[in-house]
């Protein structure tokens, strides 16, 4: 019988409200014309953020998309950093269930 590797066999989760981290190139004027400010974190309106998804998007300017929020963070550089496996588990936006 060979022995059992737990670190093999694992995997880490984390639970939390999702946010999606985008990183995409554009200029000044993109920046401007969503009221965006570059070096920040920021959280828009939904209206808003559906209209910078779609022209992300159609201009093919996304360069990565991550889970985001505080675990979602931890987690993608746990699994960077160690090479390893991850889970995120948790809601992104309100729907006939979620408020």
């Amino acid at each position: 019988m060979q022995p059992v590797n737990d670190a093999a066999n694992s995997w880490i989760v984390g639970i939390d409200q999702i946010l999606v981290d985008i990183e995409a190139k554009v200029d000044d004027e993109f920046v401007a014309r969503y009221g965006l400010s570059f070096g920040c974190s920021l959280v828009i309106e939904d209206d808003v953020a559906e209209a910078l998804y779609a022209e992300l998007h159609r201009e093919n300017l996304i360069t990565h998309q991550f889970g985001g929020g505080t675990v979602g963070n931890t987690l993608h550089n746990y699994s960077v950093l160690a090479d390893d496996r991850s889970v995120l588990l948790g809601v992104m936006c309100k729907n006939g269930f979620v408020e």
